[in-house]
């Protein structure tokens, strides 16, 4: 082991002293020159279908520089299996599904053209339980799968596989054996920095994000995947993770 320069060594993080001494410079700290600021318009509902979005008014709003829906920009598309669209277009499925986005001069003026746009929903049966969803005849969910064919049920064909050990030998073996149903509550991570991101294009459309990612690479293949489907191919993402 004394080989190796970090495997079973002490390594001290580096940037321990800066969030000690209050130095540190987290995502909200950052400017950029002529900076907006976005905010996004979430769905109100759990499933429904979208009947109607008027951005009207907050097109209207002093200091709003841009509202984008899926009428009015390119269909990106996000997700392990790419079937989750940026902006929902016809439907929602789930609380906070991102309907349209703001972007505007200073955060207040953005939170309050969201507030001006309005969405008529047609509500769905909503799902909220994994067994009830597996059931025949229950909601669709997604009517058709990431490539347009049709569903019959909102069953993914995601299949992942692992043993490990024999367990009908430690059952055989255990002195009790409890079986049972278990559920765990949903786990935050409590971050000194806040969640969020800073986007710039330059003038040869490359784009740099300043995000709060565990996965810059991940995040980079995702958002230049993102500029082909904007119709900007052959562009590069550069990916800046601040402390």
């Amino acid at each position: 082991m004394n080989n190796f320069r970090y495997i079973g060594k002490e390594t001290r993080r580096p940037d321990t002293p800066d969030k000690a001494a209050g130095k540190a410079h987290y995502i909200h700290d950052l400017q950029r020159p002529g900076m907006l600021y976005g905010k996004i318009k979430f769905s109100d509902h759990p499933h429904a279908r979208i009947k109607h979005i008027d951005t009207s008014k907050a097109e209207r709003l002093n200091g709003v520089r841009a509202v984008i829906t899926s009428n009015n920009s390119p269909e990106v598309r996000l997700g392990f299996l790419r079937d989750n669209f940026a902006l929902k277009k016809d439907k929602v499925r789930q609380y906070r599904d991102e309907i349209a986005a703001v972007a505007a001069i200073d955060p207040d003026i953005a939170e309050e053209a969201v507030e001006l746009i309005k969405v008529e929903y047609e509500p769905l049966p909503g799902l909220f339980s994994p067994r009830k969803a597996m059931k025949k005849g229950s909601p669709l969910i997604h009517e058709t799968d990431a490539r347009g064919r049709p569903r019959t049920d909102n069953l993914v064909p995601l299949r992942f596989h692992h043993e490990s050990g024999d367990l009908d030998a430690g059952k055989r073996a255990a002195k009790y054996v409890a079986e049972g149903e278990f559920s765990t509550p949903r786990v935050q991570q409590c971050c000194l920095g806040t969640a969020g991101c800073i986007a710039e294009f330059d003038m040869n459309n490359n784009l740099t994000i300043w995000a709060k990612t565990q996965i810059p690479f991940l995040a980079q293949r995702d958002f230049n995947r993102a500029l082909s489907d904007m119709g900007l191919h052959d562009k590069n993402t550069r990916v800046i993770v601040p402390t």
